[in-house]
């Protein structure tokens, strides 16, 4: 189980970046437009498994042994594992533990495993996760531009009159070269 502790600050693409890119000239649009990036960027992390803008993140497990992977997104840093002892979290000392570049999208080497006396379902890894806004990669700014871009041509949920389509297979090549895939 996973949740964001300390979300983003930015966003993936400029409100002025989608207004271009959909070709809106009206400033009155610029609180939807940003609501819309918003949701895309949302889409994108659950559709791929990624945390796209820098994040701090709390998994909790029930257990672990030597090595933890993240659930969610690519790990940079590792900010503290701490493990339930008599009712209080004690944090392990960070040479206990490390962060190992190798492994794709996060795995955690526990050096030195909690003792055997503690609570069960009690495990808090905390660790950052994502970009900053001027490193995320250019195709996932484009996956997100296509899909804000979809969800504000799509503002209504019925269409009259009109053929639907789904998003073409461009979008669907951008998010599948970026998914997280669990094995």
């Amino acid at each position: 189980m996973w949740k964001v502790l300390t979300a983003a600050n930015g966003t993936v693409l400029s409100v002025e970046d989608l207004a271009d890119f959909i070709r809106v000239s009206c400033e009155s649009e610029d609180s939807q437009l940003g609501q819309l990036i918003e949701a895309a960027t949302v889409f994108f992390e659950n559709r791929t498994r990624r945390v796209l803008l820098e994040s701090k993140i709390l998994a909790t497990y029930p257990s672990f042994g030597c090595y933890v992977d993240v659930p969610i997104g690519v790990a940079s840093a590792i900010d503290s594992i701490e493990y339930l002892r008599n009712g209080s979290y004690v944090a392990m000392d960070s040479s206990d533990y490390a962060l190992l570049t190798g492994y794709w999208p996060g795995r955690i080497h526990v050096k030195v495993p909690p003792p055997a006396d503690i609570d069960p379902e009690s495990h808090k890894v905390t660790y950052i996760a994502g970009e900053k806004p001027a490193e995320v990669d250019p195709g996932i700014k484009h996956a997100v531009r296509l899909i804000a871009s979809h969800f504000y041509e799509q503002r209504i949920p019925v269409a009259m009159m009109t053929t639907m389509a789904q998003v073409p297979f461009t979008l669907q090549a951008l998010i599948d070269q970026y998914r997280i895939i669990r094995t």
